[in-house]
């Protein structure tokens, strides 16, 4: 292969790549509500129920708005305690948003584990020269999958973790894409993307000139070199 289009950077998705969860997202939530109902004494379908609303109304505006997906984890949360608040003492916005993501955070890594064909073949890519990142679409900023990936142990593989959080940029829409090849002023066809989602971790990617694999669970990487 030309060195000009020698792949050295890769970047790799997070959840059903990276991460798998033991159940569905709408019973990592659930388990999260029921936490929250610990501490504040509200019925935990009460929390569920108006968290899924807001997150569906927040989300649908700024699909108009900005063309983006998902909205702030944070911004959620804001929403909730004022939802929450009108019939129930809570202390303060500040303190429900850091409860609330903590006990997300904490549900979140009870029901992980790694996909360790993904893990051993970024683990290798490591100790061949390969810059790896993380890019993710998600609603969360990156400072939550670090914690994520040091409490089991693999934030070492990576070189930088990204979240569409922090950018309000998406892969679903290419611009985070776009935005990482100029900030790291990376070549496209030195790149390689890996990732469950067939448009947004393939064709998206495969849009902005990248290469790009969909991984599925059964997806062993180190076998076909």
């Amino acid at each position: 292969m030309n060195k000009t289009n020698e792949i050295n950077t890769i970047f790799v998705d997070c959840f059903n790549t990276i991460i798998f969860r033991k159940v569905k997202t709408k019973d990592v939530f659930m388990q999260w509500a029921k936490k929250l109902e610990q501490v504040y004494n509200i019925n935990w379908k009460v929390i569920y129920k108006k968290y899924k609303n807001i997150n569906f109304n927040l989300c649908f505006k700024k699909l108009f708005s900005s063309f983006t997906l998902q909205e702030q984890f944070d911004i959620v949360l804001e929403n909730l305690f004022t939802k929450l608040s009108k019939n129930h003492r809570l202390v303060s916005i500040k303190e429900f948003v850091s409860t609330a993501t903590k006990l997300y955070v904490k549900t979140e890594l009870e029901n992980f584990y790694l996909n360790k064909n993904m893990i051993d073949y970024l683990e290798k890519a490591k100790s061949n020269g390969k810059k790896i990142y993380v890019v993710s679409d998600f609603y969360c900023k990156s400072n939550i999958l670090t914690e994520w990936f040091t409490n089991l142990d693999i934030y070492h593989i990576f070189d930088k973790i990204y979240s569409s959080c922090d950018f309000e940029k998406e892969k679903a829409t290419s611009k985070i894409y776009k935005h990482l090849l100029n900030s790291l002023q990376l070549n496209p066809k030195n790149v390689i993307m890996y990732g469950d989602n067939l448009w947004s971790d393939v064709i998206m990617a495969k849009s902005c000139k990248l290469n790009a694999k969909r991984i599925t669970p059964k997806t062993n990487l180190l076998n076909k070199g």
